[in-house]
């Protein structure tokens, strides 16, 4: 291993630890907006953060390293529902309710539709000589796009 492993764990790190925390500070704020209770967060930095900040960071950049050696072998892990899986456990663990977690699932599969067509679109764009970022960023602003039409299908359409 050289140098550019650890450096890429470490962006990964920082990056999971920024949106955790960001997530934190968001639920807890839509709580206290939608019941006007005062909400006491636990300690973000316990030994459960850092244990599912090691794992989910040690999945990320092996599947990086992967990627290195075999392009399908890394494909196939990515597409493995590792975060899907990672997230519904740590809400286990964590003692959310089935309930909650059958509902993250279900919720997952119809949010998962919105991103196929970027896996479709970002290969014809780099083919077609697009810079790399220019490509990801119009994939992202497509994914965005089919993410706010999932959402207002749902809305419009969700059973009473």
């Amino acid at each position: 291993m050289n140098w550019m492993f650890f450096f890429k764990a470490a962006i990964v790190g920082v990056i999971i630890v920024g949106v955790s925390e960001l997530v934190v500070v968001i639920s807890e704020y839509m709580v206290k907006r939608s019941t006007g209770l005062a909400v006491t967060p636990s300690p973000a930095m316990d030994w459960q953060f850092v244990l599912k900040t090691a794992i989910t960071v040690g999945i990320i950049v092996g599947v990086s390293e992967v990627v290195k050696h075999s392009n399908t072998m890394g494909a196939l892990i990515v597409a493995l529902p590792f975060t899907s899986i990672l997230v519904m456990t740590w809400m286990y663990v964590e003692g959310a309710p089935v309930t909650k977690i059958a509902q993250h699932s279900s919720s997952t599969f119809w949010y998962v539709l919105p991103t196929m067509p970027m896996f479709l679109v970002l290969p014809k764009l780099l083919e077609a000589k697009w810079h790399y970022y220019l490509s990801l960023f119009l994939c992202c602003a497509l994914t965005t796009a089919l993410f706010l039409l999932m959402d207002w299908m749902q809305n419009r359409y969700a059973q009473p």
